[in-house]
């Protein structure tokens, strides 16, 4: 009973590692579609490219911020840019724009 005690415990404690590589996996495959897929909006400046990057990503202007090391306004003024260069009404249509279907 103890051995098959310690076989589970070993067991568990491997499907954990083998889950932690995936989702390793998974970060490193959404970054490289991100990167791919920003790299595809030329005439971007820097900055623009860097809040669109974090916009794809979800998050707020406020964690896009905190992220960039930016005021809030000024990632505000960032996002109203990139809708009118990618003529969109909202953040929502941007990530649809711009990241392949499904994700």
């Amino acid at each position: 009973m103890v051995l098959r005690w310690v076989h589970v415990r070993s067991r568990i404690r491997w499907l954990r590692e083998e889950l932690r590589k995936l989702e390793q996996q998974e970060t490193e495959l959404r970054d490289s579609v991100l990167r791919l897929t920003v790299s595809q909006a030329p005439g971007l400046t820097r900055r623009q490219t860097e809040v669109l990057e974090q916009v794809l990503l979800r998050q707020s202007n406020k964690e896009i911020g905190n992220t960039l090391h930016i005021a809030e306004r000024t990632v505000k003024y960032h996002v109203s840019d990139l809708l009118r260069i990618f003529k969109v009404q909202s953040r929502l249509d941007l990530v649809r724009t711009m990241l392949p279907e499904g994700d």
